[in-house]
C-alpha cells in the first residue's frame, strides 16, 4: 500500500483539514474506495494504527479514504463547522484514469 497523510483545502469547512489515504500498489480496472470515519476520541490515523486495514485493502484491492472531522458528530453545525456537507457532498478521492502512451 502507498499511503498519503496530508491536508487538503475543504469548500464546504472553508479550511485546511487532514486526510490520509492508502491506495494498493498494484491496481487493475477499477478501484472500488472504502471511507473510514473516526472515532469521537480520534482522528484520521486512527484506522491505520489500531487495525490491519491497509492488509485487507491491499489483498482485496480497493482504496481506503480516512478524513479528519475532529470532534463534530459528522453534522453540519448552525453556528459551526459543516462537517455533513464535507463527508457527504464533496468527492474526497478522485482517482484519475488515462492510458499512457508507450
Amino acid at each position: 500500500m502507498a499511503t498519503f497523510e496530508g491536508t487538503i483545502y475543504s469548500d464546504a469547512l472553508r479550511m485546511m483539514t487532514s486526510i490520509t489515504v492508502s491506495i494498493p500498489q498494484v491496481v487493475e480496472g477499477d478501484m472500488p474506495v472504502l471511507y473510514l470515519l473516526h472515532g469521537l476520541s480520534d482522528n484520521h490515523s486512527a484506522w491505520l494504527r489500531r487495525s490491519n486495514v491497509d492488509l485487507y485493502a491491499e489483498k482485496s484491492g480497493f482504496a481506503v479514504v480516512m478524513p479528519e472531522v475532529q470532534r463534530s458528530f459528522y453534522t453540519d453545525m448552525a453556528y459551526g463547522l459543516r462537517y455533513f456537507t464535507y463527508i457527504c457532498g464533496c468527492k474526497l478521492f478522485r482517482r484519475a484514469t488515462y492510458k499512457e502512451k508507450l
